[in-house]
């Protein structure tokens, strides 16, 4: 139950309602770094990060990445599959594009289950997203980011 009125009709201009402008104002300046040895999910996640007005730079590789970062020092988020077929797995990715694009914000975006459980039990430091990936867990990730930033 909720009291009298505490429900009002939407009114033109509410902010509560997110509209595509917004989203470009409120994450359109961040530059990603996408990672993920799969191409139809780099692309995915390239494609969702573009409609939110996101700058993405997408790496196949760990060696792709670190390429990338030299590239472009000025990286401002680090999102990464866990499991790249590499010797490096995306935490320890992230850790490693750290030294050369300083404490940037990183997350991990995965399909493995242990990996968010290692995030959990504190093995993993860095959020875990499960795949499939909600645009909107992403986009609520994204804005802490951008708010701590």
């Amino acid at each position: 139950m909720l009291p009298a009125g505490a429900l009002r009709p939407h009114q033109p201009g509410d902010s509560a309602v997110a509209s595509p402008e917004s989203d470009a104002s409120e994450l359109g300046q961040l530059r990603i770094l996408c990672i993920d040895d799969d191409p139809s999910s780099l692309a995915a996640l390239g494609s969702l990060l573009h409609d939110w007005g996101c700058q993405t730079l997408a790496a196949a590789s760990p060696d792709d990445a670190f390429a990338l970062a030299r590239a472009h020092p000025d990286i401002d988020v680090v999102l990464s599959d866990y499991a790249l077929g590499h010797a490096l797995d995306g935490a320890a990715l992230i850790h490693a594009l750290r030294e050369l694009l300083g404490e940037v914000p990183g997350a991990l975006l995965t399909g493995d289950p242990a990996a968010a459980q290692a995030h959990k039990d504190g093995t993993i430091e860095f959020p875990v997203l499960v795949k499939p990936v909600q645009p909107a867990d992403l986009r609520a990730l994204l804005e802490v980011f951008v708010s701590v930033g």
